[in-house]
C-alpha cells in the first residue's frame, strides 16, 4: 500500500491540529539563488526564489510570509528599518528582467556582475549586492531613457500616476530635487513592484496565500517631511524582559496620538500592503496599542529605554510628565507594586478605555475589511 503524497500528510496533520494555515516565513535576502544568478543577496522573484516557493507548495505549506520589503540604505541592511511604501530595488531579479522587458537589462553589465559575484560562504554579501544592484538599475534606466519600449513607457506613466501619493514623496527624499534621479527612483520602483505583482499572480490559488510583514518601525525617508505625525522627543523601544534584561532601544519614532494625520497615514500604509498581499502579519502589535517609549535625546539610549514608560499607561509618572496628556489608564487602575512595564501594571479598564487603546489597531482592521479580508 503506497503512502499518500507528503502534502496530503501535512493536510491531515493540520486538520488534526485544527490549523488552517502552515506558512513559511522568509526574508527576501534569504532566498536562494539558482546557478548563474544573483549577487550575494536573494529575492523571491528570482529562479531560485521560485524554486523554493515550489518546494514549499510541494511540502504542504499553505502560504509564505515575506519579511518587510522596504528600501534599505547602503549602511543599514535591516528590513525592519526600511521604507514602508517603497520596495527594495535589491529584490529586482535582473535575470528575470531581461526576459520580461527585452532590451532594458544591460546584458553585458549583468554578465560582468556575475563574474564579480563573491564565492558563496552561506552568508549574505549585502554591500556587494547593494553596489551591483544599483549599478545595474542605473544601466537599465539609461537604456530605458534612450529608447523606451512602448509597453514599458506606458506602464511607467501609469505606475507613477497610480502611486503618486507615496512615490513622489519617497523619490524627492532620495533625489533631493534632482529630476533625473527622481525618475530613476520611480523607474526602480516600477520594476520591483511589477515583479512582486507577477510573483503573487503566478502562485495565486485558493490554497495558497502570500503574507506581508507590517513592521512597527519607520525609515528616515518615511519620517522626512512628516514630522508633525510623530511625537517629538520620544522614541519607541522594548522594555526590560526575561529574554532582554537591558531592554531594546529601537529608536523608532512614535505616532503622535494628537496628530490628525497619523491615522490617515497608517490607513494608507495598511491599504497598500493589503492590495499587494493576501494577508498581513503585524510586527509588534503592542506598538500600535500602547508602545514603550523613552527619551530620544538621552545620551545613553540603553539607560533611557530602561527608564521608559508605556505611552498610554502613565498618568502621573514624575520622570515622564509629558505622557500624562496621553494617559488612558487612570491612577487608581495601576498596581504600583509592579514594574511599570509588567503585564499587570494596569489592573482594570472600562469599555470606553479599551476603545481608546484600540484606535490605531481599528484602522488596520477597517483596512482589512475594506480589502475584503477577515
Amino acid at each position: 500500500m503506497s503512502r499518500p503524497p507528503f502534502r496530503e500528510l501535512v493536510r491531515e496533520a493540520r486538520r488534526a491540529l485544527g490549523k488552517d494555515n502552515l506558512v513559511l516565513a522568509v526574508h527576501d535576502a534569504m532566498f536562494p539563488s539558482a546557478p548563474g544568478e544573483g549577487f550575494g543577496r536573494g529575492t523571491p522573484y528570482s529562479q531560485g526564489g521560485r524554486e523554493l516557493t515550489a518546494l514549499a507548495v510541494e511540502l504542504g505549506f499553505t502560504g509564505m510570509l515575506l519579511g518587510p520589503q522596504g528600501q534599505t540604505s547602503a549602511g543599514n541592511a535591516s528590513p525592519y528599518d526600511s521604507t514602508i511604501f517603497s520596495r527594495n530595488v535589491l529584490s529586482i531579479s535582473f535575470e528575470a528582467l531581461g526576459k520580461e522587458w527585452p532590451g532594458v537589462a544591460d546584458t553585458a553589465a549583468l554578465e560582468a556582475a556575475h563574474r564579480r559575484r563573491p564565492v558563496s560562504d552561506g552568508r549574505m554579501h549585502y554591500a556587494h549586492a547593494y553596489r551591483e544592484s544599483h549599478a545595474l538599475l542605473d544601466a537599465a534606466f539609461e537604456h530605458f531613457s534612450t529608447s523606451p519600449p512602448p509597453l514599458l513607457r506606458r506602464a511607467f506613466t501609469e505606475f507613477k500616476r497610480k502611486n503618486r501619493d507615496w512615490l513622489d514623496h519617497d523619490a524627492e527624499f532620495e533625489a533631493r530635487k534632482d529630476t533625473r534621479a527622481a525618475q530613476r527612483y520611480a523607474f526602480g520602483q516600477l520594476l520591483v513592484h511589477a515583479q512582486h505583482e507577477r510573483f503573487r499572480a503566478d502562485w495565486a490559488t485558493p490554497d495558497w496565500k502570500l503574507f506581508g510583514d507590517l513592521q512597527i518601525g519607520f525609515s528616515l525617508c518615511d519620517r522626512w517631511g512628516r514630522e508633525r505625525l510623530f511625537l517629538d522627543g520620544y522614541a519607541m523601544g522594548a522594555p526590560p524582559s526575561r529574554t532582554e534584561p537591558e531592554g531594546q532601544a529601537w529608536g523608532y519614532p512614535v505616532l503622535d496620538p494628537d496628530s490628525e494625520g497619523a491615522l490617515a497615514f497608517l490607513a494608507a500604509r495598511a491599504g497598500k500592503m493589503l492590495r499587494e498581499f493576501d494577508g498581513v502579519r503585524i510586527d509588534h502589535p503592542h506598538g500600535l496599542v500602547c508602545p514603550w517609549v523613552y527619551d530620544a535625546r538621552a545620551r545613553d539610549a540603553l539607560v533611557a529605554v530602561r527608564q521608559g514608560a508605556r505611552l498610554a499607561d502613565s498618568p502621573d509618572l514624575p520622570d515622564h510628565p509629558r505622557l500624562a496628556r496621553f494617559a488612558i489608564a487612570r491612577r487608581e487602575q495601576l498596581d504600583r507594586s509592579l514594574a511599570r512595564y509588567a503585564d499587570a501594571w494596569v489592573t482594570a479598564l472600562d469599555e470606553a478605555q479599551v476603545d481608546r487603546y484600540a484606535k490605531n489597531f481599528d484602522v488596520l482592521v477597517s483596512a482589512a475589511r475594506a480589502a475584503g479580508r477577515s
